[in-house]
């Protein structure tokens, strides 16, 4: 898989270099950086004449030219729609911003902490393989749901947590990429997803991977997002149970 750095720190875009070769190195991982550029022309100029190639794209979100790096991940995704773009970032609340862009980014990562930061590049290049190796077997990432207006295929990993509306029979989804309401029973969705999301009360069944926190005294989960599920006494020693494996 092609690794393409767009980063107008020379000592920034370094850093990012050795800390992708060292993970490679490290993991054995079949990867290589294929451009590291301070130019997202560069970028957009390989993308667009070598298409139908894997890549993940390290993209800093505060270039210094012409577009951003969030306006260049909304250009690439005219061009590859399912590569994987991570971006890094100082300033904390572009996070937030970069959800209107709709770009479907595998992480945001803040550079203050050099530390966090090297392991975050690393973890991202993991899991981009374990999706990779997940493709080449044939594994099933992702839920497919019927919105009413549309069929989506949702990746598993983007998913946060799923609950009941006041709606019969149907479910909102909430994601990184926002929230999504379909039609569905939460024991037919439940049945259908793999090891590692939990019914924590009937009207929720959550990624365990994306909890923060979980609150005995409340009765309730605080997920990545900030957002609050509920769990139930038989919930609450099962999740406890599953998080303890």
């Amino acid at each position: 898989m092609e690794i393409i750095i767009c980063e107008d720190n020379n000592i920034q875009r370094e850093r990012i270099e050795r800390i992708v070769n060292k993970a490679i190195e490290k993991h054995e991982l079949n990867m290589n950086i294929n451009l590291s550029t301070a130019n997202p022309n560069d970028v957009l100029s390989v993308v667009r004449t070598h298409q139908g190639v894997t890549r993940a794209y390290i993209l800093d979100i505060s270039l210094n030219a012409d577009i951003n790096g969030l306006s260049l991940a909304r250009e690439i995704r005219h061009y590859d729609s399912m590569g994987f773009i991570v971006f890094v970032t100082t300033h904390s609340e572009l996070t937030t911003i970069s959800f209107e862009y709709k770009v479907e980014a595998l992480d945001f990562i803040l550079k203050d902490n050099p530390y966090a930061f090297e392991t975050r590049i690393e973890e991202c290049l993991l899991t981009i393989e374990k999706k990779l190796q997940d493709i080449r077997k044939g594994v099933k990432n992702f839920l497919t749901v019927d919105t009413g207006t549309r069929i989506l295929n949702i990746c598993l990993d983007d998913i946060i947590f799923i609950e009941t509306t006041e709606k019969i029979h149907k479910l909102r989804i909430h994601t990184y990429h926002g929230q999504f309401e379909f039609y569905g029973k939460m024991k037919e969705v439940e049945g259908r997803l793999p090891e590692g999301f939990y019914r924590s009360h009937t009207s929720y069944l959550v990624n365990i991977e994306k909890i923060q926190e979980i609150d005995k005294a409340s009765m309730s989960i605080i997920m990545c997002n900030g957002e609050t599920c509920f769990i139930s006494l038989r919930g609450l020693k099962g999740l406890m149970d599953q998080c303890t494996k």
